[in-house]
């Protein structure tokens, strides 16, 4: 599973959750900072090292690593050979760029949305601040 997981958030527990129910060991790969400033366009709350503990702190979760330095380098992906890859919600396009990209290699799985409106980082931003 990939994601930025900036302020953590029920929405996030609950996509690990739905994604470990795909594998027996849930692996998630946390972006880089660098990253989400290009894809975001704009600096995540808390530093990459931050959001990975979290991750990492949580029960579903078995491992979790920081996202490759160069985007759309997947080098994570050849070290973790995933059998099944589960995705958010909201990461088509990124679901189109692996696919594009390595084909039918894993089984690309996009996980169901849970409460978008409240639990999507982009709306608890516009409420904290």
């Amino acid at each position: 599973m990939f994601g930025v997981f900036d302020l953590f958030h029920d929405g996030h527990k609950n996509l690990l959750q739905q994604a470990k129910k795909h594998a027996s060991e849930l692996m998630v790969i946390v972006a880089r900072d660098a990253a989400v400033m290009r894809l975001k366009k704009r600096k995540p709350v808390h530093a990459e090292a931050t959001r990975l503990r979290q991750v990492r702190a949580q029960k579903s979760v078995s491992r979790a690593f920081l996202g490759d330095r160069q985007e759309g380098d997947y080098k994570v992906l050849g070290r973790l050979k995933p059998e099944v890859i589960c995705l958010g919600y909201d990461q088509e396009g990124l679901a189109r760029d692996l696919k594009k990209r390595f084909g039918k290699t894993f089984f690309y799985i996009l996980l169901k949305s849970y409460k978008p409106k409240i639990f999507k980082t982009s709306q608890i931003r516009k409420r904290v601040g």
